[in-house]
């Protein structure tokens, strides 16, 4: 996302992952809370509060459920429409989480769908 001029920031207990280019800004830590009404406003992380547009969540062993509150879910996995939102304005959810086939093809595809997507609401947002 950050190659077509997305501003991203990566948090992450585990350390800043090699493969990043410079242009993704990494900070350690977790976030605690998602911010806005309606739509996806920032996150917590901790008392500090960072301003946010959408937000992309890597899942490891979670249940999709105990990721946001109010988050609609397709028996274990996370409902979204053709252009991988949930029914959370401004998030997003992509590859595994999303259902079957569970394939790296898959989930790299629907990455790109989403952030291209993402970027053009942020786009008309501001207009």
């Amino acid at each position: 996302m950050s190659g077509i001029g997305v501003n991203v920031i990566f948090v992450s207990k585990n350390v800043r992952p090699e493969i990043f280019n410079d242009n993704i800004k990494y900070i350690n830590g977790t976030i605690s809370e998602v911010v806005g009404n309606n739509k996806v406003e920032a996150v917590m992380l901790g008392k500090e509060k960072i301003m946010a547009d959408a937000v992309f969540m890597l899942r490891d062993a979670v249940a999709p459920t105990a990721l946001v509150e109010g988050l609609k879910t397709e028996g274990n996995f996370i409902a979204v429409n053709r252009n991988l939102e949930t029914n959370i304005e401004g998030l997003y959810a992509t590859g595994d989480i999303t259902g079957k086939p569970l394939q790296l093809s898959k989930a790299v595809s629907e990455g790109l769908i989403a952030a291209q997507h993402a970027a053009s609401q942020i786009d008309k947002t501001e207009k």
